[in-house]
């Protein structure tokens, strides 16, 4: 089921941007950060980005691994994402859904929730603050029975913990600070699966 794309839901005047592709029918929700768990980021001057044209858009190579029956039949697959460069002009919402769909190639998510705003907006839905979850648990209370997020940031890790779910770190090259303190991480989005039953 396609549902509408561009759904939004006004929170403290500054909205997030919502793409809803296919429908939360599992008890559970896998919140997912984008750019370095799904695809590559992009350095700038040795600082950490996200894809600002289609050249620059990698999805990782074991992404396919999220479209593991186990986790998709338990879990619903929820993007949340900052991408700043929306409120920039660096880039649009044309890009962001062009990213999506090309996750959605490799594995079935159900929903991206984008905070565009940047830091100094104050805006409650830019990780880490946690108002994009506030509003999922709010609008979808069957659907966060379990809850567990994946993130190679400090923002996502921070994020998890004000929610108090589970926090997974994505290891990469860059934050060997945030998996030395990460309880659980994964070097390959494989060891997804059995990691959830572990810790859920």
């Amino acid at each position: 089921m396609l549902w509408h794309q561009n759904i939004r839901f006004k929170l403290n005047r500054l909205e997030p941007v919502l793409f809803f592709y296919r429908e939360l029918s599992a008890e559970n929700t896998l919140y997912l950060d984008r750019d370095g768990v799904l695809n590559k980021v992009v350095l700038r001057d040795s600082e950490i980005s996200s894809p600002r044209i289609e050249a620059e858009i990698q999805i990782a190579e074991d992404v396919v691994h999220l479209a593991n029956h186990r986790i998709v039949s338990d879990w619903n697959l929820v993007v949340i994402t900052n991408q700043p460069d929306v409120s920039r002009k660096y880039i649009d919402n044309q890009f962001l859904e062009r990213i999506n769909n090309l996750i959605l190639e490799h594995v079935p998510i159900n929903a991206v929730f984008c905070c565009p705003h940047l830091k100094e907006s104050m805006c409650e839905c830019r990780k880490p603050k946690t108002g994009i979850i506030d509003r999922f648990r709010q609008d979808y209370p069957g659907a966060v029975k379990k809850e567990c997020m994946i993130g190679d940031r400090q923002t996502d890790f921070e994020c998890a913990q004000l929610a108090c779910i589970n926090f997974i770190a994505r290891e990469r090259e860059y934050n060997s600070e945030l998996v030395g303190k990460s309880e659980f991480k994964v070097s390959s989005l494989k060891q997804v699966a059995t990691m959830l039953e572990v810790i859920t």
